[in-house]
């Protein structure tokens, strides 16, 4: 009997929770998806890449700008160059399914996998200008320099002072690093598959082509892939106080409710000075480009040289960044790829644009 009437008791219980469940799907059925991209923003900031690529001669590039505490994506463009017509067009979503090693982009990465792991303090004094890992040697923009601290190293954007950190504090364990890395989810998709979205690459000691020199390369960002998308949602992580959210480009509603794919990428601590480093980026060129007056910005640029073929190099000008640094309310990342082998960094530019836009209303 009381057999009996837990088994009817139960039966009500899901019969009223599929009823609720269905009933809810009905109504969210009813409501129409609503794109996130603000038309006048995302006008104008296709026109402002488009008028860097033309100054760059560049043959594709794309900017992504999204709010911060909600993932909205506010404008997305991706342009391509149309060679025989000479002008450029709409192209493939290269934000989303475009592949690139994030070069300088990858550092804060990779200095926060040192500090989570407290094998060093940004106030620590490292060696910078030329480092020989195995038999291959990697050199700074301005060798002469000698010393300086982590923090400084950052910011003039030192390949060798970021090598040698993660090389010295990872060598007799490089997994341990590649481990870090995934904790910050830096190695699965942010679940995106309607825009073709890419998996990131990120190798680990056993994979074939892991070699003596990965360890020191990969923490400069190369030997390894990202997609725009992945690297913006990890800096906006950063400006999030450590929450890392899916991008949305529609909702059902006007209450957007974040999907987060992490409460916590690292510890309060590291997220400290991350923050720190990414802010402490401003005062050194190129960075510096994307100052515009009360509105501090916290990021980082790159300037990536991409192999394509025997003898064919073009270069991936980058800037990722959020504003305003003290109260972000956007992040943003651009992206421009060019066969001249220009190494003028057209991307901070862009950004600064970008953000004098917003400033003077741009998306009223």
């Amino acid at each position: 009997m009381k057999t009996n009437r837990r088994l009817f008791s139960a039966t009500i219980i899901l019969v009223a929770f599929i009823m609720i469940f269905s009933t809810s799907c009905h109504q969210k059925k009813d409501l129409k998806p609503k794109s996130t991209i603000d038309s006048i923003l995302q006008s104008k900031v296709a026109a402002e890449l488009k008028a860097s690529m033309k100054m760059s001669h560049a043959d594709w590039g794309c900017v992504a700008l999204m709010t911060i505490d909600s993932g909205e994506i506010k404008a997305l463009v991706n342009l391509n160059r149309d060679t025989a017509a000479d002008k450029y067009l709409k192209a493939p979503n290269y934000a989303a399914s475009k592949l690139i090693e994030p070069g300088q982009l990858f550092t804060i990465a990779s200095i926060m996998a040192c500090l989570q792991d407290k094998k060093i303090s940004l106030t620590d004094s490292v060696s910078i200008g030329k480092a020989i890992f195995t038999n291959a040697e990697m050199e700074d923009a301005n060798p002469a320099i000698k010393y300086t601290t982590i923090q400084k190293a950052f910011a003039m954007s030192s390949n060798v002072a970021i090598a040698k950190l993660v090389y010295n504090s990872f060598k007799t364990d490089p997994k341990k690093f590649i481990n870090y890395l995934k904790e910050f989810r830096l190695d699965k998709p942010l679940g995106l598959p309607d825009a073709g979205e890419k998996t990131p690459v990120l190798k680990d000691p056993s994979s074939p082509s892991w070699s003596k020199i990965s360890l020191p390369w990969m923490a400069i960002g190369y030997e390894l892939k990202m997609t725009p998308l992945q690297i913006l949602a990890f800096y906006n992580a950063i400006a999030n106080n450590g929450k890392l959210i899916r991008p949305i480009l529609s909702k059902c509603d006007t209450t957007t409710i974040p999907c987060v794919l992490m409460d916590k990428i690292c510890s309060a601590d590291v997220l400290t000075k991350a923050k720190m480093l990414l802010d402490s980026t401003m005062d050194k060129s190129p960075m510096r480009e994307t100052s515009i007056p009360g509105t501090r910005v916290a990021g980082k640029s790159a300037v990536v040289k991409v192999f394509s073929g025997k003898d064919k190099q073009s270069v991936l000008m980058l800037c990722v960044g959020y504003f305003p640094a003290d109260n972000p309310k956007y992040s943003c990342i651009v992206a421009i790829n060019n066969y001249n082998q220009s190494y003028i960094n057209w991307a901070p530019k862009t950004l600064k644009h970008i953000i004098g836009i917003i400033e003077c209303g741009g998306d009223k």
